[in-house]
């Protein structure tokens, strides 16, 4: 499956190519470049995708996880525990794998590209 990650870094540089997702049977992963991101969980475009949620909010989880390098000053709201830019995710520190959804609009703001994957 690190190949599969790998490939999402090489992917960003890729002139005119939309974003790339891993989709499987139960869950969703996209790299995240630096910035201010806006997942909208109830959008138009996130019904017209094979992949959508049609559980239960509680029945989801969500995660950041860095990869390639330690990812400071992240900041997120609409997840059950938000990060305030405080803390640094990296291996051997904290990694997000295990987050859940208090609202259907995610906002996440990183200054390194960062791994989402949600799941449910």
């Amino acid at each position: 499956i690190f190949a599969l990650f790998e490939t999402l870094f090489h992917a960003t540089n890729i002139p005119n190519l939309p974003p790339v997702h891993i989709v499987s049977s139960n869950s969703i992963d996209w790299l995240l470049d630096p910035g201010k991101h806006i997942i909208d969980l109830q959008s138009d475009q996130a019904r017209d995708t094979e992949y959508h949620f049609e559980k239960n909010l509680e029945d989801c989880y969500c995660g950041l996880i860095p990869l390639g390098e330690p990812c400071a000053n992240v900041k997120t709201s609409g997840l059950k525990w938000n990060l305030d830019g405080n803390q640094t995710l990296a291996f051997g520190t904290l990694v997000s794998t295990s987050n859940g959804f208090v609202d259907t609009n995610i906002t996440i703001e990183t200054q390194q590209p960062i791994l989402w994957t949600m799941e449910g």
